[in-house]
C-alpha cells in the first residue's frame, strides 16, 4: 500500500516561527499517553496477524499480543486506502501496558462495528470494567461506558460504518461523542485503568469486539472542546470517513 501524506486544513495547523506544520494528537494540551494507528504498522501484508501496534506518542506504549490465536489481523485498503486492525469477535485483543490513567481522562477511537453483538467491548482497562466502552442497546445501538457504574453512552450508530468516538471518563460529568455529536451524559463510576486492552474487557477472556479499529488515542485529563474538534478533523482529513 502506498503511503500518502495528508495534511489537515490550514486552521488545524500549528506554527513554529515562520514554519507551518500539521497538528497531531501529541499537540493535545492535556497530553497524549497513547497514539496507535494501523497505518503506522510496518512489515505486514493483508490478513497478517498483528503482534505489535507501535505507539506514536513518544511514551513507548505499544499495543501487543504474543498469543498467535489472539492477534487481530492487519487489513489493507479498508478506509480511504488506509489499513485497519480487524478483531474477530472470538479471542482477538491487544494489550497496552506500562501506564495508568486517573479520572478525568479521555479516549479517542476510530472504529466500525461489524456485528453489533450485545456487550462487545471495544476497550477496557487491563482489569475488568476499569474504563470499559462497549455496545449496549439504548433505543438503538450505542457505545456505553462502565468504570464502576453504567455511564454516558453515544448517539445511535450503524453497523459497518466508521466513526470517530470520543469517550470522556469524568465521574458524573462523563460523556461519549460520535463524530463530534454528544450522546447522553452519565456517571461512569470512579474505577481507573492501569493500561488498556483493545478488543475485549479487562481480563482478556470475554466481551470480544467484532469489527475494525483504525486508531486509538488516550489522554490524561478532559480534552478541551477545541482539541476534540482538532482530533476529529485530524482523522477526518486523513480517512474521509464522514463529511
Amino acid at each position: 500500500m502506498a503511503y500518502r501524506r495528508t495534511y489537515p486544513p490550514r486552521w488545524a495547523r500549528r506554527r513554529y516561527g515562520s514554519t507551518e506544520v500539521p497538528w497531531v494528537p501529541t499537540d493535545i494540551a492535556v497530553g497524549c499517553s497513547v497514539w496507535i494507528e494501523a497505518r503506522f504498522i510496518t512489515g505486514l501484508s493483508d490478513s497478517d496477524p498483528i503482534g505489535t501496534a507501535p505507539d506514536q506518542s513518544g511514551e513507548s506504549h505499544d499495543g501487543t499480543q504474543a498469543v498467535e490465536a489472539s492477534k487481530p489481523l492487519f487489513k489493507e485498503n479498508i478506509l480511504n486506502s488506509y489499513p485497519a486492525m480487524f478483531f474477530d469477535d472470538a479471542n482477538d485483543f491487544l494489550t497496552i501496558a506500562g501506564y495508568g490513567l486517573t479520572q478525568p481522562w479521555t479516549a479517542f477511537l476510530l472504529l466500525a462495528d461489524a456485528n453489533q453483538v450485545a456487550s462487545n467491548t471495544v476497550m477496557d482497562g487491563t482489569a475488568i470494567n476499569a474504563g470499559r466502552l462497549f455496545r449496549v442497546f439504548n433505543a438503538g445501538d450505542t457505545l456505553q461506558q462502565y468504570a464502576g457504574g453504567y455511564g454516558a453512552y453515544s448517539p445511535v450508530y450503524s453497523q459497518d460504518t466508521f466513526y470517530t468516538v470520543c469517550s470522556v471518563y469524568n465521574g458524573a460529568s462523563s460523556q461519549v461523542y460520535l463524530n463530534g455529536s454528544a450522546g447522553t451524559a452519565g456517571n461512569c463510576g470512579a474505577t481507573n485503568p492501569n493500561g488498556h486492552n483493545l478488543g475485549c474487557y479487562g481480563t482478556g477472556d470475554g466481551g470480544f469486539w467484532g469489527g475494525y479499529i483504525v486508531g486509538f488515542v488516550a489522554c490524561p485529563g478532559v480534552v478541551s472542546e477545541a482539541d476534540r474538534a482538532l482530533m476529529d478533523t485530524f482523522w477526518k482529513t486523513i480517512y474521509a470517513h464522514y463529511v
